[in-house]
């Protein structure tokens, strides 16, 4: 009982602290939020206080230091998950960042091995995740995360109800994790750390893989190595699970499948035997009512390719919901699977 007055102690000295600077700052409306230019931010405020049982005053002072930052608005509208195939590949399964993949598996072969072990997801996906997600740690994100979420809440109201959660659970995630709300920085949607978290899923999900007594995930590899293969276990991950396979026409037939439109299997393996066989698949043997989900991907201008998603594959779309980005995660983990084997 005394360790946890301690500690609630130190969290609201340094909350003072911080608030004492703010409200000692001259106010300059071109960069922190005007809740008379933004009187949706003064309902904000309060509904945050209630939703995070948190002081009204540090809440309000968050929001307030808070900058509208119209590039994130731009940039939340024009994600790269709109590209074809065949321009979003390219951005992320390289040679070259393979090669990094190689180098990042090496140094980190211990935690690999362990989160293996632990949570039975392979080295190789956990690898080409946080490869897609922030190049092995180097991009991380150059936004405050408290501006993006603030931004996103008060100017993109199709998703206001979603990023007013995550604020919360920001607000909730730096109590809890005793960190500065006001130098945290990540992607535009704010999503951050090695492995781009977003708020709520740092919270349910890091686990503190190095047992140093804190869930890391802003410079802690070994926490993001554990978190991410957590993450895909909590959602479903199968260890001895395929990803997915190509698909090859039958002699004198033509591939007119139906791509799946969700983001879980809704076909069996049933039907596609009329028209396609797998290519080079060396997976779990396959029953006709097996669930599966049909890709299509334009690999060329007017060109396509599909492919056989396996429920592994969804579980990737949990992370980010796209069949592109799964497919980009599943090419890059066989691409560095590959070149380490080959070394």
């Amino acid at each position: 009982m005394q360790d946890v007055r301690k500690k609630t102690l130190k969290q609201t000295l340094l909350r003072n602290l911080v608030l004492l600077i703010i409200l000692c700052t001259p106010m300059n409306s071109a960069i922190a939020i005007d809740f008379e230019e933004y009187p949706a931010a003064v309902e904000l405020v309060s509904d945050l206080s209630s939703d995070t049982s948190l002081d009204l005053a540090w809440i309000e002072a968050i929001v307030r230091d808070a900058v509208y930052t119209e590039s994130i608005i731009k940039a939340i509208t024009r994600p790269a998950e709109k590209f074809p195939w065949h321009r979003y590949q390219p951005l992320f399964v390289t040679d070259d960042g393979a090669t990094q993949g190689v180098n990042f598996w090496d140094r980190h072969e211990r935690d690999l091995r362990r989160a293996e072990q632990v949570y039975g997801v392979d080295a190789a996906v956990i690898v080409a995740i946080i490869g897609v997600e922030t190049r092995f740690g180097k991009i991380t994100g150059r936004h405050r995360v408290i501006d993006s979420l603030v931004t996103l809440v008060l100017g993109y109201p199709r998703r206001k109800e979603f990023f007013q959660k995550e604020l919360a659970e920001f607000i909730k995630l730096t109590e809890d994790e005793k960190l500065n709300p006001f130098d945290i920085r990540g992607s535009y949607a704010g999503a951050m750390g090695i492995p781009q978290f977003i708020s709520s899923s740092y919270r349910r999900y890091a686990v503190d893989f190095n047992d140093n007594k804190q869930r890391n995930l802003l410079t802690e590899t070994a926490d993001a190595i554990g978190s991410v293969a957590n993450y895909l276990n909590e959602h479903g991950w199968r260890s001895s699970g395929e990803i997915f396979a190509n698909l090859a026409a039958k002699e004198n037939q033509t591939i007119e499948l139906d791509p799946t439109t969700g983001l879980k299997p809704d076909r069996r393996i049933s039907d596609i035997t009329g028209q396609a066989t797998l290519v080079d698949f060396e997976g779990e043997n396959l029953r006709p009512d097996d669930k599966i989900g049909i890709v299509k991907l334009e690999t060329k201008p007017d060109q396509f390719e599909y492919r056989v998603a396996f429920p592994n594959f969804y579980v990737i779309t949990k992370y980010n919901r796209s069949n592109l980005y799964a497919m980009a995660v599943a090419e890059f983990a066989q691409l560095i699977s590959t070149k380490r084997s080959n070394n």
